[in-house]
């Protein structure tokens, strides 16, 4: 059987979030799953990765469980990669 693909909308609807930003939160610290872009201005969300969040959800933000929070990891990615002497051409 085919997906089923929700929007922010349907989110909102069904009272899981109230804003973007309330959604950018949930995804940086709760763990709420970051759906895939339709294009450049829709995201979207399969139902059952949401039913799946929904069903189990991680109660601690991301920093509590020792995991490091996406902004940190890529705040570390960028300073590794300005670390790196660059190549011998």
């Amino acid at each position: 059987m085919l997906p089923t693909y929700i929007r922010f909308r349907d989110l909102k609807e069904r009272g899981i979030v109230d804003s973007w930003p309330q959604l950018k939160f949930m995804i940086d610290n709760y763990g709420f799953p970051a759906g895939r872009l339709a294009s450049p201005q829709v995201r979207i969300w399969s139902e059952d990765e949401v039913a799946d969040y929904l069903a189990n959800p991680p109660f601690l933000p991301a920093r509590l469980r020792g995991e490091p929070a996406r902004r940190k990891a890529a705040k570390e990615a960028r300073e590794a990669a300005a670390d790196t002497p660059p190549e011998a051409a």
